[in-house]
C-alpha cells in the first residue's frame, strides 16, 4: 500500500510497476492527479485499460487498486496516444517498451523534464 500524496509525482510509474506484479498493488490519495498538467487521473485510467490491466479505482475513498494485466492481448504494434503531459508520455514509453515496441504520440512533451529521455531510454 502506498499513500500517492506523499509521491505525487511517481504515482503514475508506480501504477506501471503495479501492473506487473502478482498480488495487488493499492495507491490512496490519488484524486490530486486531476489538477497536474494533465488529468493524470483519466489519462491514467485510460492507459491501463488499453493495456488491459486489471484495476479497480475507489472514488469515494480516493483508493486505486492495481491487479495485473489481464492478457496481451493489445493491438500489435500497440498505438498510443496520450496528453500532452511529459509525465504521462514516459509512463507510457515504460508500457510500450515492456511489450516489445509500438507508438507513442506525442512524444516531444518529454522535453519538458528530460530532452534526452527517448536517446536514454533505448
Amino acid at each position: 500500500d502506498v499513500d500517492g500524496s506523499k509521491c505525487i509525482d511517481l504515482v503514475p510509474t508506480l501504477m506501471f510497476l503495479g501492473s506487473f506484479i502478482k498480488g495487488e498493488c493499492i495507491i490512496k490519495n490519488v484524486r490530486f492527479l486531476k489538477h497536474k498538467e494533465s488529468n493524470r487521473l483519466s489519462e491514467m485510467i485510460k492507459m491501463l485499460t488499453y493495456f488491459q490491466v486489471d484495476f479497480d479505482y475507489n472514488e469515494a475513498g480516493d483508493i486505486f487498486t492495481i491487479r495485473n494485466i489481464k492478457n496481451w492481448d493489445v493491438p500489435h504494434p500497440p498505438k498510443i496516444q496520450v496528453a500532452f503531459d511529459h509525465r504521462m508520455a514516459m509512463v507510457a514509453a515504460l508500457f510500450l517498451k515492456q511489450l516489445g515496441g509500438g507508438e507513442l504520440t506525442p512524444i516531444s512533451c518529454i522535453s519538458k523534464s528530460f530532452p534526452y529521455f527517448v536517446e536514454v531510454f533505448q
